[in-house]
């Protein structure tokens, strides 16, 4: 029996000979899809001749032929040496996957964290900024390493799959080699410690050890897929918590420095109140401009008109009025009752705002014009406000620039007895009035910013928890 007809060897070529088949048939699909079967256990495998032969096919079986090809003692040298390593294989230089994260990071999110502190102290808004300040910077550093590592990630799949096709490609020249060379495998009589068994080893070494890194190759292919698309997922969703902190900076920051940008258009607010507001603003505005004319007529005609709107406007303002509404347009809460009787409030908020002087009842007017807009801390308007940011807006009117804290607020001018409060004067609540502050109206009454369940309001004046009052010179 010659070494070319032994089974070992028919079975070593004709796995070879598959392989090739297979590989030519999709090499790329094996770096991304599911792992390779390995060489076919088909005992017939038909391999394609040039196109003037019909296919030849090989069967592994111990049966002699009835030909036998010329005797050779010449080992191919076109078979490729025992090799454990892939020419340019990087196996052992890939990096190991990056971690997935520092395992000091934390993700900033405006959801559990950014919360409107009780305290409208400088301090207080200065302390939340220096956090948003530190979280911004923290997220940052993770979107970094994020690009870093998916950078990372990438490259270990280029490198693992350059790997694999290197691989198929030298099966390939191998089942090629040994198709071509077969036939030279032949000698009448042959030991068992001939170069050409020591050949059949060498090749069956070699199909062992690159299957082994084949699949080894295979096996991190998804899982560095996974930590790539994970990566790309939380850089993908830090955007918004990106958007988030520079939202709550922005407003932060404009608080700190008390910005008011005078250009702006006040729109009236949705609520009857603000529209009297309005309405009684513009006429008290058109009897000045009429007075300072020299056109004393028409003069006291605004004056009545005036008069007249502003009583329309106390008889709104002594009953309850709606609060925020909803983006729907839907009211979304009313002010509480008035303490008292409609009609006899109403009386007396005409009888105190008939004592103001031109600058202070604008400043009221003004404040009134509000109600019916949001709540939403550190707005200084057009179309939503916090406490301070709305008489901060007001008094901005009446020639009077003050800083968007109610703690300062209060002290912006000398305190005033309760029982002699007047339209116009602040209301503080709270550790040095710091933690909320009102527009008094009379009556009994307050235009107030009061929070996000009701925005921008009129409302009962608290005294029972009074922290200090004061009135702007």
């Amino acid at each position: 029996m010659t070494l070319a007809h032994t089974p070992r060897f028919r079975t070593t070529l004709a796995a070879l000979i598959a392989a090739a088949v297979v590989v030519t048939a999709a090499p790329a699909a094996r770096a991304q899809d599911a792992p390779p079967s390995g060489p076919s256990e088909s005992s017939t495998t038909t391999v394609p001749e040039p196109p003037t032969s019909a296919p030849v096919t090989t069967t592994t079986t111990t049966t002699p032929p009835t030909t036998t090809p010329a005797p050779s003692s010449t080992v191919p040298t076109t078979v490729p040496e025992p090799s454990t390593t892939l020419p340019g294989d990087t196996t052992s230089s890939i990096p190991s996957p990056p971690p997935d994260g520092p395992s000091t990071s934390r993700r900033w999110s405006l959801a559990p964290r950014f919360e409107i502190p009780a305290d409208d102290s400088i301090a207080a808004v200065q302390t939340l900024l220096n956090q948003v300040i530190a979280s911004e910077a923290a997220l940052e550093a993770r979107r970094t390493q994020l690009r870093t590592d998916i950078g990372a990630y990438e490259q270990q799949l280029r490198d693992l799959r350059a790997q694999l096709r290197r691989l198929v490609d030298r099966r390939k020249a191998r089942a090629v080699s040994a198709f071509i060379n077969g036939g030279s495998f032949v000698e009448s009589k042959i030991k068992v410690t001939d170069e050409r068994v020591r050949l059949i080893d060498m090749l069956e070494g070699i199909e062992v050890t690159d299957a082994a890194t084949r699949s080894r190759l295979e096996a991190r292919v998804p899982v560095i897929e996974g930590k790539l698309a994970t990566a790309r997922a939380e850089l993908e969703l830090s955007g918004a918590e990106v958007a988030q902190l520079a939202a709550a900076h922005r407003a932060l920051q404009d608080k700190l420095s008390s910005a008011m940008n005078t250009t702006d258009a006040v729109p009236v607010g949705p609520t009857d109140i603000a529209a009297a507001a309005a309405e009684a603003l513009t006429k008290r505005r058109t009897a000045v401009a009429l007075f300072n004319a020299g056109d004393a007529p028409a003069a006291a005609a605004a004056v009545t008109e005036t008069q007249s709107a502003l009583t329309r406007l106390a008889d709104l303002v002594a009953r309850p009025t709606p609060g925020a509404y909803l983006p729907d347009g839907q009211m979304k809460s009313m002010g509480p009752t008035p303490i008292g009787d409609p009609v006899a409030l109403s009386q007396q908020l005409v009888a105190a705002w008939s004592q103001l002087d031109d600058r202070r009842l604008t400043v009221m007017l003004f404040a009134l014009q509000q109600v019916g807009k949001r709540y939403a801390w550190a707005a200084a308007g057009p179309s939503s406000y916090d406490c301070s940011g709305l008489l901060m807006r007001a008094w901005f009117l009446g020639g009077v620039r003050l800083t968007h804290f109610s703690g300062s607020q209060i002290a912006s001018g000398p305190p005033v007895p309760k029982e002699q409060l007047a339209p116009t004067d602040f209301l503080g609540y709270g550790p040095s009035s710091s933690e909320h502050i009102t527009m008094y109206i009379g009556a009994g009454r307050v235009v107030e910013a009061k929070g996000s369940e009701y925005g921008v309001i009129v409302n009962n004046a608290r005294m029972n928890d009074l922290a200090g009052t004061s009135r702007i010179p």
